[in-house]
């Protein structure tokens, strides 16, 4: 993870599939997309295996990718304040209209 430009293919790669994943805007952040479909930003996964593989529990080691991934998303957390919360939430599909909210695209004045 030190190479910056590979991490930065790798985050463009994971911000496609998220985009598709939660049918939104192509113009939506990377961290937005992120956070409503779900799925936690590479380079924060890839250092989670890493503390797992050199013997950090499992417990721990989700417990430190939720509160690095809470550090570093901006605009949906106004809407969207604590991450774990959302994304163990047992309700609640997301639509067409709640990704326009979430990503501040919508056209709601």
């Amino acid at each position: 993870m030190q190479n910056k430009k590979l991490v930065q293919k790798l985050t463009a790669v994971q911000r496609k599939m998220n985009v598709r994943t939660c049918s939104s805007y192509r113009t939506i952040s990377a961290e937005a997309a992120c956070v409503i479909a779900g799925v936690s930003p590479i380079e924060i996964q890839v250092l989670e295996r890493m503390k797992r593989y050199s013997g950090l529990g499992i417990n721990a080691a989700r417990k430190n990718l939720m509160r690095r991934w809470q550090l570093k998303w901006r605009w949906t957390y106004r809407l969207i304040p604590n991450v774990e919360s959302w994304v163990n939430r047992p309700y609640g599909e997301v639509d067409y209209y709640l990704i326009q909210a979430l990503s501040g695209h919508g056209c709601f004045g």
